[in-house]
């Protein structure tokens, strides 16, 4: 026996409804309890006097055109109360006690149409709304559940949350964190908990991917006081073609992509064994032979990496330690090919070596478009 501070009504077809209506859950610290019929106006009236509630609208507003929609469906005979997950109701014995959890829009579509009973043979009346009772332990339970309710694809005909209110949650979500967790990884888990995948916009649905996600999760950030530095994409056409803008002459060749003696790719930093990532590798492979001959190489390199500062540090650390770590190692490869000793070959390229110059692209907005290092042999 329940004992709610409002009327509760038994629904029809139970074995039907408890058998296949969607149950809301899937959220921490939450629990689905029951589901019936409730008075909108007695929880209207519970409700009048407190902050809005539906987290999965923050800083939203309900229009006409909203509502359109779901009033159709009422006018119609054509809604199914139990083909839905239906709207939450706050169980009184966690937190919000009787709040609208979610099912804003069909709150506010029923009381519009006073004339339409929804309860099938039951005949409760037009006041009544099928809901279902959940209790919230946590009031961040509660903001992702209706978060996440509001987000899925799979529901009830309604608007997804807008940009606008999605960025509010996700920075109500923030401040409740500590400042070290505050990260864009942080982010996209809370995203996939709630099932984010996008955003609505002027009526249509924004639908975004990974990368998408991430400039989404900085937006978030930057509420909370977190920046990133800005960071352009590599694009090998475009690396060719503000080289060859720049002026760049190539040594053998003056075109940057036929010129042997340059190599031009994307280098994610120090993330393979042998201390470089494999493009890095395969530079230096097709580049070693040319540069113990004595001819001068270029190697056109973009460096990603979280921020201006790692930047430079990884740029430096590859052109202090380029003939340490690739060239001195690689003697004993060409050794054995050559059937010549390691003492012979180093005597012979003695002061012979070729000049390493590297011409690291712009990846931040304070980089220049590249900046030029040579290697210290």
């Amino acid at each position: 026996m329940n004992d709610y501070p409002f009327e509760f009504k038994p629904y029809p077809f139970k074995e039907y409804v408890d058998k296949c209506t969607p149950r809301p859950g899937g959220i921490k610290d939450m629990e689905f309890i029951e589901f019936g019929f409730i008075n909108i106006d007695e929880i209207n009236e519970i409700n009048e006097k407190k902050v809005k509630d539906n987290y999965g609208r923050l800083d939203d507003t309900i229009t006409e055109s909203d509502l359109d929609p779901v009033i159709s469906l009422f006018e119609s005979g054509d809604y199914n109360f139990a083909a839905f997950e239906p709207p939450v109701i706050c169980h009184p014995d966690g937190v919000c006690p009787c709040d609208r959890a979610t099912g804003e829009h069909r709150f506010e579509a029923k009381r519009l149409t006073p004339e339409i009973d929804i309860s099938d043979h039951f005949k409760y009346g037009s006041k009544w709304l099928f809901v279902a009772i959940c209790r919230f332990d946590t009031l961040e339970a509660l903001r992702d559940y209706s978060f996440q309710e509001n987000n899925k694809s799979l529901s009830f005909v309604k608007r997804f949350s807008s940009k606008k209110s999605s960025i509010a949650n996700i920075v109500k979500y923030l401040n409740t964190i500590e400042p070290k967790r505050r990260n864009i990884t942080t982010v996209l888990a809370k995203l996939k908990e709630v099932s984010w995948n996008g955003y609505e916009e002027g009526g249509e649905y924004v639908k975004c991917d990974q990368e998408e996600k991430k400039r989404f999760a900085k937006l978030c950030l930057a509420r909370v006081g977190v920046k990133y530095d800005h960071k352009k994409r590599y694009n090998r056409k475009e690396v060719i073609s503000e080289l060859i803008d720049d002026g760049y002459k190539g040594v053998t060749k003056n075109h940057p992509d036929e010129d042997p003696n340059t190599y031009i790719g994307n280098f994610a930093g120090k993330v393979s064994p042998t201390g470089f990532d494999p493009n890095f590798i395969r530079a230096t492979e097709s580049l070693i032979p040319k540069i113990l001959k004595g001819e001068d190489v270029r190697i056109i390199a973009y460096v990603d990496a979280r921020s201006k500062t790692a930047a430079d540090k990884i740029r430096k650390e590859i052109v202090d330690n380029y003939f340490s770590n690739i060239i001195e190692t690689s003697y004993g490869v060409v050794a054995l090919d050559t059937e010549t000793s390691v003492e012979e070959l180093k005597k012979k390229s003695k002061g012979k070596l070729g000049k390493v110059t590297f011409y690291f692209s712009q990846v931040f907005d304070d980089d220049p478009l590249f900046t030029k290092m040579e290697c210290g042999k």
